[in-house]
Order: C-alpha cells, then sequence, then structure tokens
C-alpha cells in the first residue's frame, strides 16, 4: 500500500511538473546549465575530459524532460529553516540535560541511556542542518550557471591536454542562452604532439644502470611515443620498485627527478631522468640481511618468563614457549642471511604469516646498528581456542525446526580443524 502511494505520489508530481525544468525559481541574472559538451578532442578521450566540468547539470527524466529532483529540493529548501532548526537543538538539549541531572546519581543506568537518546536527536538535527531536510537530501540543488567555474573548466582541460603532450593546445568557451537555459561548448584544438626523441638516464651509479637497463624492455617511457606525464610518474614508480627489491632499502621515489627539454624542434623532447644522491652525497647503499630474528609471542614480555632461542635454516626464533613448528614457519618466511633487501619478500612474509590465522598481528622492521642489517618479525598469538555458534531454521522431511550449532576452533601451526559440533 505504501508503495503504491509513493508511485502515485510520483505519477502526480510528475504530471504538474510537465514540461518544466526548474526556471521558475531562478533570480533575474541567473542562468539554468541545460546542457554541456566537448568538440575538437580527436586524440584523447571525451569521456576523461568531461571529468573536468566543475559544474554539473541536474538530473532529467529521458523523453519527459523532466527535473524532478529540483521540485524536491525548492519544496525541502521552502521548509528549511535555520533558526527554527537551532533553536530545537538548544530546547532538545535542555529538556535532556535536566532529566540526566535528575537521575545522573540515583539511576546511572537511565541517566546513561538518556543521554545516548539525547545524541541520536541531536545528530539528527546536526544531519539536517548540514545536509538538509530529507526532501533537499531526496533532490538536488538548481544547476545555475557560473562563468567563473566555466572558465575554470576550460583552464583545466587546457592544463590536461598539456600533461598528454599537447603543449601548444588552446581552448574556447562558445555559451548560447535560450529561455534561461544555457548551452556551454568547449571547444578544443589539440595541435601537434610533441614526441619523445631522445630518454636519458642520468644516475651516476653504475649498479642501478645495469639494473636499470637490465629492465628496459619494462620501461613505459619509449622512444617515438607521445609524451605523458602520467607514464613519467608510473615509470618513477616502477623503478623505485625495481631499486626496493634489489637491495636499496631506504630509497624512494623522491629521488627520481625528471628533466624535460623541447628545444629540439619538430615537437620532439628529450627526457632525461636522474637519480639523486643521499644528503651525504654518496652512492645509494645496497642492504643484504645479516640476521633475521622471529619473534614469535611479542606480547609475553613478563620478567618472570624465559626467553628462549633457537635457530633453524639460518633464521633466529625466540619465544616463550614453543608453540610453532619451525618448519611450518619457514615456509611463510621469505629473507634469510645472505640475501639483498627486499621489499616484495617482506610484504610476501607477512602476507604468508597472517594467512596462517594464528597471530593477531605481524610486524616487520630492520634494524641498521653498527653496521649490520637485522630483520625482526614480531608475532603475537591469537587464543587457541575460538568458538562461534549460529542459530536459524532448517526443514526436515517437510518439518520446519530451529537449529542451533556451536563450533570450537583449535588454531595451530598445523592446520584448523572443528574439535566438537552440536
Amino acid at each position: 500500500m505504501k508503495r503504491i502511494s509513493y508511485l502515485l505520489f510520483v505519477f502526480i508530481t510528475l504530471i504538474s511538473l510537465s514540461g518544466c525544468l526548474g526556471t521558475r525559481y531562478l533570480q533575474k541574472d541567473e542562468y539554468l546549465i541545460y546542457n554541456q559538451k566537448i568538440k575538437g578532442n580527436d586524440e584523447t578521450s571525451k569521456e576523461k575530459l568531461t571529468e573536468f566540468y566543475k559544474q554539473k547539470k541536474n538530473r532529467r527524466i529521458p523523453l519527459l524532460n523532466l527535473s524532478p529532483w529540483v521540485y524536491f529540493y525548492q519544496w525541502g529548501l521552502n521548509s528549511f529553516d535555520v533558526d527554527k532548526l537551532n533553536q530545537k537543538k538548544q530546547v532538545t538539549t535542555d529538556k535532556y540535560d535536566q532529566k540526566i541531572a535528575l537521575y545522573n546519581v540515583e539511576k546511572p543506568r537511565k541517566a546513561a541511556k538518556l543521554t545516548d537518546k539525547k545524541t541520536k536527536k541531536l545528530d539528527k538535527i546536526d544531519k539536517t542542518l548540514n545536509e538538509g531536510n530529507f526532501f533537499m537530501r531526496l533532490g538536488e540543488p538548481l544547476a545555475i550557471y557560473d562563468n567563473i567555474l566555466a572558465n575554470a573548466t576550460q583552464e583545466q582541460i587546457r592544463t590536461y591536454l598539456n600533461t598528454k603532450g599537447f603543449f601548444e593546445a588552446e581552448t574556447n568557451l562558445n555559451v548560447r542562452v535560450e529561455n534561461k537555459l544555457v548551452f556551454a561548448t568547449f571547444l578544443i584544438e589539440e595541435g601537434r604532439p610533441h614526441l619523445i626523441d631522445t630518454i636519458i638516464y642520468n644516475t651516476g651509479d653504475e649498479k642501478i644502470d645495469s639494473l636499470i637497463y637490465a629492465s628496459i624492455d619494462e620501461s613505459l617511457l619509449k622512444v617515438g611515443d607521445r609524451y605523458d606525464q602520467e607514464n613519467l610518474s608510473e615509470e618513477r614508480t616502477r623503478i623505485e620498485a625495481l631499486l626496493v627489491n634489489n637491495g636499496y632499502y631506504g630509497f624512494s621515489r623522491q629521488y627520481i627527478n625528471y628533466v624535460v627539454d623541447t628545444t629540439i624542434g619538430d615537437y620532439k623532447m628529450a627526457i632525461e631522468l636522474k637519480i639523486l644522491k643521499p644528503a651525504e652525497n654518496t652512492n645509494h647503499k645496497i642492504y643484504t640481511i645479516d640476521s633475521v630474528i622471529f619473534t614469535t609471542d611479542v606480547t609475553s614480555t613478563s620478567r618472570n618468563l624465559k626467553r628462549f632461542h633457537e635457530e633453524y635454516k639460518g633464521i633466529t626464533y625466540k619465544y616463550v614457549k614453543d608453540r610453532y613448528s619451525k618448519k611450518i614457519l619457514d615456509r611463510r618466511v621469505f629473507m634469510y642471511p645472505g640475501q639483498k633487501y627486499s621489499r616484495n619478500n617482506m610484504l610476501e612474509t607477512q602476507r604468508q604469516l597472517l594467512n596462517l590465522d594464528n597471530y593477531k598481528f605481524v610486524n616487520i622492521n630492520f634494524d641498521t646498528i653498527d653496521n649490520r642489517f637485522i630483520a625482526n618479525i614480531f608475532t603475537s598469538p591469537l587464543n587457541k581456542y575460538q568458538m562461534t555458534n549460529e542459530a536459524g531454521v532448517n526443514v526436515t522431511e517437510g518439518l520446519p525446526g530451529p537449529f542451533y550449532n556451536l563450533t570450537l576452533k583449535s588454531r595451530n601451526i598445523f592446520s584448523d580443524f572443528v574439535l566438537f559440533t552440536g
């Protein structure tokens, strides 16, 4: 019944609004955005360019050419009164504060319930103040044309075209007004794009050079391609990953800079990729793991508990209670003494250990003390037993009936299994 009433209400509303778009609510010098489009883009995506619109037109129902959402908003706006809402907020606060004070000492539970109720009512009022009433939230305000925002859209499109190699791109705005409706067209002249003619890698480090040239086929910068600033950013990320997975602990993309030279002529350019040196002006250091220390129960910190040390395949395990199979753990660790630091290996170790479902957390850090590079793995065990329950209704031989399942799960390093189900 409620759904039928709602549909009837919407139908009557649409009929009453037939042929209208909300222009009746515009002030004297205001105009409604009816349509925006982009023309002249030959090599750039129109879908991407429309993302730079600083204003959006109001939603309309296809074929009917109606914007009921505008009317819902205006309807709600007519009854929206900030002063009354603030007054209601103050009255509500005073009312509940008096009740809370009355029960605060003798009936603290009731006072807590009143506090919770007060918070919910005030949150509801605040939501109306910040987001509008129900009909305002259901609808949308008029999309009033703003020339400043239209020019900002034009500039944003031109900037984007520059990042795609169209350094001489131009944009123009054509605005047509009919019956208080604005039809805006952004006219684009992309121009001739700049192409990459030369790529120079300036690292000042033979070891880094060898890594980069060994992976040159994976580079996102290719001679002959159109300049694309996004590719430069992704190439910076690729080289950062290449280095941090080959021993360069502490290296980051901030050390990678570009110098772009467009003075070659004939719409060609040279790109120089430079790797800056650390503050001490030395080459970036390659770190090799000296030792791996795995603390399996880091939260066991009592002074009365003795922590044991055990070495297995080059990894030192530290524990208060020997709960875990070193053989199983070894399969989940991808860092060993003598290996170069690798961020991928560190993240894979963390992921594999968490997948065991035996630890609350897995933290990995590295110490660089006395010219030694130490990998520390810290874990905290979950409770060995976990109780879960499930209630519901099943059907047996055509007869429905309740069921209740109780499951006791035991965690260990070998497997997870059900001890008891009933």
